[in-house]
């Protein structure tokens, strides 16, 4: 709604076609760093069945809805609090000396980075709509917008 009162109907539709290629290319980078870390885990043949195969099991997650999703929530989050609690034990072992004198690689400059926090808090605002659109009440919209702001954060 926000994006046809602002844009008119045929740049709401250009926004969606150009967000739409652009959420898609983002799902075949994400997958793939999925497969490769599965792979590296797991060990074992080529790069791209571990990609189609993290591919067809997201997509099937998806298609699913929620329902799908909240059993797998059952079985992940647990896994991931596992996880964490491993991390963070193993973070408070080894102390935290190399992360405080960690000198960095990577050489951005400022306009760069401005464009990427300013982009993702611009992409959250005009995204927003469709994302809570789906909720059943005020309160899980909040909830929602809160999450979706840290997270960019």
């Amino acid at each position: 709604m926000t994006r046809q009162v602002g844009l008119g109907k045929t740049g709401s539709a250009l926004f969606s076609l150009i967000s739409g290629i652009a959420v898609m290319g983002w799902f075949g980078v994400q997958n793939a760093l999925f497969a490769q870390g599965i792979r590296s885990l797991w060990g074992g043949g080529p790069l791209w069945a571990w990609i189609l195969g993290s591919g067809v099991v997201v997509t099937t997650l998806v298609a699913g809805g929620i329902r799908f999703m909240g059993w797998a929530a059952y079985i992940t989050v647990p896994l991931f609090l596992i996880l964490m609690g491993t991390g963070l034990l193993h973070a408070l072992a080894i102390g935290h000396q190399h992360i405080v004198h960690f000198a960095g690689t990577a050489h951005e400059s400022l306009p760069a980075a401005i464009t990427l926090v300013v982009g993702s808090f611009i992409l959250g605002a005009v995204l927003s709509p469709d994302m809570t659109r789906f909720q059943r009440s005020p309160g899980e919209v909040g909830k929602q917008s809160i999450a979706s702001f840290v997270l960019r954060v």
